[in-house]
């Protein structure tokens, strides 16, 4: 039934009237969402005064697929302790982003010790699931944290903060 009802507003076939409709008209199975649980949701999507992107989720990736069944998510997730210095590695990131928002950008930074080493802006448009990713090479092990924030006019909202321990990349044997 989820799928059903995201596949008709993707498609412009039903309206949030249609979708609370069909979402209160019956029981649902085990591990879906309630009719109230959607109405809720959408409601928030379609609402005039929803301007902040909701952060659904943030993985670490080896990857990212570009093609296929998989085609935008994260492949070869990564464990946060696991990132190595000098190596390439993508945040992925799910949003969230109200039909009417006024301000869908985020701020990516990457912080050690304390400073904020590097940042990224991400522009984001109207979604209901709005998938992005940064690639991002961290210059020096120890603890970092990518901190993920709303930018607004009335100032910066942290959405999530992610917190890692970087290592040293593997040294070249010189005897070779």
């Amino acid at each position: 039934m989820k799928r059903v009802l995201f596949v008709l507003l993707a498609l412009g076939i039903a309206n949030t009237g249609t979708v609370e409709a069909l979402a209160g008209s019956s029981a649902a199975p085990d591990g879906s969402p309630s009719g109230d649980e959607v109405r809720r949701v959408l409601g928030y999507y379609f609402a005039e005064d929803s301007s902040a992107p909701l952060l659904i989720e943030t993985r670490l990736c080896s990857d990212i697929a570009t093609e296929g069944e998989s085609k935008n998510e994260c492949t070869g997730e990564l464990d946060p302790d696991t990132i190595l210095a000098d190596t390439d590695t993508y945040l992925w990131l799910n949003f969230l982003v109200p039909k009417q928002a006024k301000e869908p950008k985020v701020l990516i930074q990457f912080n050690h010790d304390g400073l904020t080493r590097q940042a990224r802006e991400v522009s984001l448009s109207s979604g209901i699931r709005f998938r992005t990713w940064k690639r991002f090479k961290l210059d020096r092990p120890g603890r970092w944290t990518i901190d993920v924030l709303h930018d607004a006019a009335d100032g910066a909202r942290k959405l999530e903060r992610i917190d890692l321990r970087v290592g040293s990349p593997p040294v070249a044997d010189a005897a070779r």
